[in-house]
C-alpha cells in the first residue's frame, strides 16, 4: 500500500480541471470525503467538480454545498485533466461512469480499503487509516489549506460515520486528534450526531419494523443477520440509503462476533436474482475472508459483496462462510 501522500498532492496542484468520484450508493465517508475535496480544491482556485449520478441519502442532506453536485457527464469533461477517486475499494465501485473513465491517463486513487488494487496512476491507500476522509484531510493539510467550516463538516462526518462515532476499532489517536483539528475550524458535532444517529425518517422507522422479525440467530449464538425484501422497501417507502446503520443491529446481542444484512436487488426479466450483503464482525472474525467468497471485501469488520442467487440462498451459503472462518 502506498501511504505517503506527496505524490497525490503533487499531482492535485498540476492539475486544472478536476472531476472528483466516489463509489454509488454513498455512505458518510463517501460524501464527506468527495464533497470535502471539491469545495477545498474549488476554493484553492481549482475547475473542481464532484460528478454523480446518485442522489443524496436523506440523513446526509445537511451537508454544504451539495448543489454543487453535477450529474450531466458531458458537462463536465471538458478538458478534464485530473479525476479523483475517494473512498473506492476498487475502480467498478464508482459505477457506470466507470466506462468513461477506464482509459483517463491520470486517476488519483485515494481509499483505506484493505482490497484496494491500486487501479490509479497515483495511489493513496492506507487501510490503517479510520477512513478516506481522514486521508484527504492529511492530503490537503500537506497542500497547505486552511480549513473552513464546510470542509470541516465533510471530513468530519466522513470519520465519524466510519468509525460508527468512534465505537470502532478504527478509531486511532490520529483520528480523535483529526476530529478536534476539524471541531475547531467549525465542525459541529452535536449537529453531526444529531443528523446520523439521533433521527431518522419514517420511511426507516417503517423498514426497521418490517426487517427486525426476519431476525435469525444461529444455535451458536455467535451469527446473526436478517434480510429485506424488494417489498418491504415498497410498503415502508423507503430506499436503500435507509438501511444504513441496520446491520449494527444484530452484532449488538451479547454473543454475537458476525452479524449480516442480506437485501435483494431489482432485477429486469431474464437477469438472475442478485443480493447484496453487508457484513459486520468481531475480533473472532476477518469480514473480508467471508464476503471474498464471494467476489466482495472492504475492511477485516466491516466488508460487503453483491451475488447472483436467491436471498435465502445466499443466507445459508453466508452463514456456512462464517461457520468456516468464525475462530
Amino acid at each position: 500500500m502506498s501511504q505517503d501522500p506527496g505524490p497525490t498532492v503533487e499531482a492535485l496542484k498540476n492539475g486544472k480541471n478536476i472531476v472528483v468520484l466516489t463509489h454509488v450508493n454513498m455512505d458518510g465517508d463517501a460524501l464527506g470525503s468527495a464533497m470535502g475535496m471539491t469545495i477545498a480544491l474549488k476554493s484553492m482556485g481549482k475547475n473542481a467538480v464532484f460528478y454523480t449520478e446518485d442522489s443524496v441519502p436523506h440523513y446526509l442532506r445537511y451537508m454544504p454545498k451539495l448543489d454543487w453536485i453535477q450529474d450531466n457527464w458531458m458537462q463536465v469533461m471538458t478538458n478534464l485533466d485530473t479525476i479523483l477517486i475517494c473512498d473506492c475499494g476498487d475502480l467498478y465501485r464508482v459505477g457506470p461512469v466507470e466506462k468513461r473513465i477506464i482509459d483517463h491517463l491520470n486517476i488519483l486513487n485515494v481509499d483505506h480499503h484493505a482490497s484496494n488494487p491500486l487501479f490509479g496512476r497515483v495511489n493513496l491507500v492506507d487501510e490503517t487509516a479510520s477512513s478516506t476522509s481522514e486521508i484527504c484531510y492529511r492530503v490537503l493539510t500537506q497542500m497547505g489549506y486552511e480549513f473552513d467550516e464546510d470542509v470541516a463538516t465533510c471530513l468530519y462526518t466522513g470519520i465519524y460515520s466510519d468509525t460508527s462515532a468512534f465505537q470502532n476499532t478504527n478509531s486511532t489517536p490520529e483520528s480523535f486528534q483529526i476530529c478536534g483539528e476539524l471541531v475547531q475550524a467549525g465542525a459541529n458535532p452535536a449537529m453531526i450526531a444529531r443528523y446520523l444517529y439521533r433521527q431518522q425518517s419514517p420511511g426507516r422507522a417503517r423498514l426497521f419494523r418490517l426487517v427486525v422479525p426476519t431476525l435469525e440467530i444461529e444455535p451458536n449464538g455467535r451469527i446473526a443477520g436478517m434480510i429485506v425484501t424488494t417489498e418491504m422497501f415498497r410498503d415502508a417507502s423507503a430506499d436503500s440509503s435507509s438501511l444504513e446503520g441496520f446491520v449494527e443491529f444484530p452484532l449488538s446481542i451479547e454473543g454475537v462476533d458476525a452479524s449480516y444484512v442480506l437485501r435483494e436487488l431489482p432485477h429486469a426479466n431474464g437477469r438472475p436474482n442478485r443480493v447484496k450483503g453487508s457484513v459486520r464482525t468481531t475480533e473472532a472474525i476477518d469480514a473480508t475472508e467471508v464476503c471474498g467468497h464471494f467476489g466482495g471485501g472492504g475492511h477485516r469488520r466491516a466488508s460487503g459483496f453483491t451475488a447472483d442467487g436467491d436471498i435465502e440462498t445466499i443466507r445459508k451459503e453466508l452463514i456456512e462462510q462464517f461457520h468456516r472462518h468464525l475462530q
